[in-house]
């Protein structure tokens, strides 16, 4: 294993040891008098001068004017400082804005001083394109978990900070109650199914003219992996799930088949819908919520970002009733109470940006208590800084999830968090794209996810 990797593994055998969890409900808050030097930001920069500056600040979330508004508030407090500085946003869906950003750290300009980040861009660590943020900013408002989610090997080898963890989640199932309702399906009180009724629940809603999730693979094929992820855990537990996409479980183990095998059989109800691979994420949240086509929707836990806004925006119907289920359990698992977890959209600050002072203050800015708050209430998503909300005009919904998921454990999402780039691609192709469009058999599947589990071990 090279060295890379294995600090990568060992870093989240760790977390996992350690219990630590990212909190959707609020967090406690830190002593007064951390508070009180936190939320100081940097003094003032050489650039602090009369002569107008643009920082130019790109970002995901296009669609998601709730996680704008966030950042603009952001912006804004830098502006209070700063009155000749501009921030400049880009809104981009990132699977158009890594690409533009590559190009253009790739040449040398036109690229933002300040911009969202996440494992998308994980070259940009090693590449040297990325601020190191270890002592750069004060992290005494972030929580510990999150922080080391982002510290990797960097130019070197040598360990950094490289991203602010404004947004983190916990991979959910999501059920529309009312089609529950007419489906005869009644939600144990622990709202957890075994994976035999969670399969009967599937052939009911196919019956009934519903498909069973409204997942496509369109712009993201990471929307395929939330139902292998959920059975995998549960067989596997955290232990050997990182084991798994650390390359060092095969993939032909009985419990990997096992998992595998009930996922396939789910998929061949068929579960997901014939536009399965054109459905892109904005039409994922209108097919369930909306047009309420299917009885669940496998997602992470930031549907909330897309869904609690206004319906002509986009959001669910007022009177849409929304439902949480834990993952089911599996016969012999090892992972009952797992929860998935981790870390999602991150800011990060271009090391050869010519307004690097500036773009450090704007991230510290968003990494405090204050801006988390912010997040939380405005969003209805969980931060990876140190909240103390309940969660504003969304308390109830955060009520419910903690009800949900009471004396669950998180265990970091590792399918894409841990595996080298290329074991993971065949994830996403493979199993993600090609499995659940049954373009290939199980066994071709396990084949190939062997294959190249064995191309990087060698």
């Amino acid at each position: 294993m090279n060295r890379h990797r294995l600090l990568t593994v060992l870093l989240l055998v760790a977390f996992i040891a350690s219990g630590c969890a990212p909190a959707v409900a609020p967090t406690a808050a830190p002593p007064t008098a951390a508070v009180a030097a936190a939320t100081q930001v940097p003094a003032p920069s050489p650039e602090a001068t009369d002569e107008p500056v643009t920082l130019v600040f790109w970002s995901h979330w296009a669609t998601e004017p709730s996680k704008q508004d966030v950042l603009k508030a952001a912006a804004a407090k830098l502006q209070e400082k700063h009155p000749n500085v501009t921030v400049d946003f880009t809104w981009w869906n990132k699977v158009e804005m890594f690409p533009a950003m590559r190009n253009a750290f790739t040449a040398g300009e036109g690229f933002p001083d300040i911009f969202y980040w996440d494992r998308l861009g994980l070259e940009f660590i090693p590449a040297g394109w990325l601020v190191d943020l270890s002592t750069a900013i004060d992290w005494s408002e972030v929580q510990q978990w999150a922080k080391d989610s982002w510290t990797r090997p960097g130019p070197g080898g040598a360990p950094g900070v490289w991203a602010v963890p404004i947004e983190t989640q916990t991979d959910e199932i999501y059920y529309n109650k009312d089609i529950f309702d007419k489906l005869g399906v009644t939600v144990p009180a622990n709202y957890t199914f075994t994976i035999e009724q969670f399969y009967d629940i599937c052939v009911k809603a196919r019956q009934a003219g519903y498909d069973c999730f409204s997942n496509g693979v369109a712009d993201y094929p990471n929307m395929g992996s939330y139902l292998f992820n959920f059975l995998l855990v549960r067989q596997l537990g955290a232990a050997d799930i990182v084991r798994l996409f650390a390359g060092e479980k095969s993939w032909k183990d009985p419990d990997v088949v096992a998992a595998m095998g009930w996922a396939k059989k789910i998929i061949d109800v068929p579960a997901y819908a014939l536009g399965l691979s054109t459905m892109n994420i904005a039409e994922m949240h209108t097919y369930f919520h909306t047009q309420q086509k299917a009885a669940m929707f496998l997602v992470g836990s930031w549907y909330t970002g897309r869904a609690f806004v206004p319906p002509d925006k986009g959001g669910q119907p007022a009177d849409f009733r929304l439902g949480m289920l834990r993952y089911p359990t599996m016969p012999n698992g090892k992972g009952d109470g797992l929860r998935l977890s981790g870390v999602a959209g991150a800011i990060s600050v271009a090391e050869k940006s010519p307004h690097k002072a500036l773009a450090l203050e704007l991230a510290q800015i968003i990494a405090s208590t204050e801006i988390g708050n912010l997040w939380v209430e405005t969003t209805a998503g969980s931060t990876g800084m140190i909240t103390t909300t309940s969660g504003g005009p969304y308390q109830a919904y955060f009520a419910d999830y903690a009800k949900v998921h009471e004396g669950e454990t998180n265990t970091p999402f590792v399918s894409a968090m841990i595996s080298p780039p290329a074991y993971n691609d065949a994830y996403l192709s493979v199993v993600c794209q090609a499995l659940n469009l049954q373009q290939i058999s199980l066994e071709e599947a396990l084949d190939k996810m062997e294959e190249a589990r064995l191309a990087i071990v060698k």
